[in-house]
């Protein structure tokens, strides 16, 4: 990439992983206060409700990523006057999905009260389950100023705004929730503190984009047009993605109970932590690849995904297998011992993470050659499979049965389908060469698995509690790192991956 694109790409990752370790450390306080103070069952409705919620994020079909697809050219060009066109025009779209939100996500509220069972009040449950709502409907009124500065290679401002209002928030949430105990009053405050912070990024991207006060006509027919093009095919993933993400959560509720979905929550909380972690490294270049694909040929574009594939396999790669040891310690220091699942249900929850993991680098690049109309029904295929997958096997298996019906789907079908696509309409090349060095990696993935288990089979029993964490992380990192730059240190990809964190890293600010 030239050098302004790493600049941009180094100051949204610095961004991204500072805040998030902060968003982490919140997390594990948050989750531990809850269950201490709370109750597995309040806990568990809680998950429930952002699930419930989840769904309702279909009435947004995808107009974010199709404007800041076509963002991408005009930013790059100075072209303000279609870039303000097309912020109003989503404006106007925002306003009116908010609304529908409120109003869908009030009819699903007899939905929630009939999964929660008999453990709670009606009363607290829908006042709960009407906060959380209300709290996710206002997300949607700032979209339209969001993805400038993202489209623009400069998220990590809107990245910054919103670490630093989530931590000032939860520091607000916890000592209301210490005082009072109250639920309610920590989500009410939640909501206020998150409405400061969100009228201080308003007047940030304010003055970032003077364009925004200008008045601007709406964009032509042919604009309109092409961005209701990409949302019709965006939907369709979008309905795909949900019935993914949805269905898994619902299952454990409907089959297992409350209590199931508050230890099923922290497991995808610990996972969901690490994917975190691989997709702000994808996500701090995503801006840089749109731009790329904007001013760059295929030729390019193959082989900076040939860097961030590797970077992020390796990525992928220790934090899997550092879950898969650590977990039951994190776990039974975090939120006790009775929270621990079986061995192979972790494995499972693990194997999950790292193909999630190296699906980011390709769904980056899909979008930056804006491919949403050649895999517009794969996310529909994958949901189905996945609904089926889940209905079969979480009966019979639980938990373990819930996370294999995911596998089923994402490793049976959705990743070897985008990777074809971005291969074949995208660099041009054969699927086979995609193929060939998944196998290498993969094969690099188990050999350092088998030399993680020899070190921890023989000096793990030495350490325990804070220290058998620590132990295994510095192990699984030696092992990957160990193993990887052994097979693949004369690649052109493990040179340019370290080649370019290192320029990322120490990029400028200014």
């Amino acid at each position: 990439m030239p050098p302004e694109r790493v600049r941009a790409s180094g100051r949204n990752l610095k961004v991204s992983l500072a805040g998030h370790l902060g968003v982490v450390v919140f997390n594990f306080i948050t989750r531990r206060m809850f269950l201490g103070l709370l109750g597995s069952e309040c806990t568990g409705f809680a998950g429930l409700c952002a699930h419930i919620l989840n769904l309702l994020s279909l009435l947004e079909p995808g107009f974010d990523a199709a404007c800041t697809f076509y963002l991408y050219k005009p930013l790059a060009r100075e072209d303000y006057e279609l870039a303000s066109q097309i912020a109003r025009y989503l404006r106007s779209v925002y306003i009116k999905i908010c609304l529908l939100t409120v109003a869908v996500g009030v009819l699903l509220s007899p939905v929630a009260l009939a999964l929660s069972g008999d453990g709670l009040e009606t009363e607290f449950a829908l006042a709960v389950y009407w906060l959380i709502l209300a709290e996710g409907a206002m997300s949607f009124l700032l979209t339209h100023r969001r993805i400038l500065p993202f489209a623009d290679q400069k998220g990590y401002v809107v990245t910054g705004y919103g670490y630093v209002t989530f931590i000032l928030s939860r520091f607000v949430q916890l000592a209301v929730l210490l005082y009072s105990r109250n639920y309610i009053a920590y989500l009410f405050s939640g909501i206020i503190a998150g409405l400061v912070g969100e009228l201080a990024l308003y007047k940030k991207i304010g003055r970032m984009y003077p364009l925004l006060k200008a008045k601007s006509r709406p964009p032509e027919t042919e604009h309109r047009n092409a961005i209701k093009s990409k949302v019709r095919s965006l939907f369709f993933c979008k309905v795909g993605s949900i019935l993914c993400s949805s269905t898994d959560n619902m299952a454990v509720f409907a089959f297992l109970g409350l209590s199931a979905g508050a230890e099923y929550s922290n497991y995808t909380m610990l996972t969901g932590t690490c994917l975190a972690f691989v997709a702000i490294t994808t996500g701090a270049v995503s801006a840089s690849v749109g731009n790329l694909g904007a001013t760059s040929g295929s030729a390019r574009m193959k082989k900076v995904f040939g860097t961030v594939y590797f970077a992020v396999f390796v990525l992928a790669s220790f934090f899997a297998q550092a879950l898969f040891f650590a977990c039951p310690m994190i776990v039974g220091a975090w939120v006790g011992a009775d929270m621990i699942l079986p061995t192979i249900t972790t494995a499972l929850f693990c194997l999950q993470m790292l193909v999630s993991s190296v699906r980011k680098p390709v769904g980056v690049f899909l979008d930056g050659f804006g491919l949403f109309e050649k895999e517009k029904y794969k996310s529909l295929a994958e949901g189905g499979i996945t609904l089926v997958a889940t209905l079969v096997l979480a009966p019979r298996y639980g938990i373990a049965g819930v996370v294999l019906g995911q596998l089923c789907a994402s490793l049976g079908f959705s990743f070897f389908f985008e990777a074809y696509i971005l291969y074949r309409y995208g660099f041009g090349a054969g699927f086979s060469e995609f193929l060939r060095t998944s196998v290498k990696y993969c094969s690099a993935f188990f050999l350092s698995l088998g030399l993680s288990a020899v070190i921890f089979t023989v000096f793990g029993g030495h350490f325990h509690g804070i220290s058998g964490i620590v132990f295994a992380l510095a192990e699984c990192g030696f092992s990957v790192g160990a193993v990887f730059s052994v097979l693949f240190f004369d690649c052109e990809c493990f040179r340019q991956s370290g080649r370019y964190f290192r320029k990322m890293m120490g990029s400028a600010d200014g």
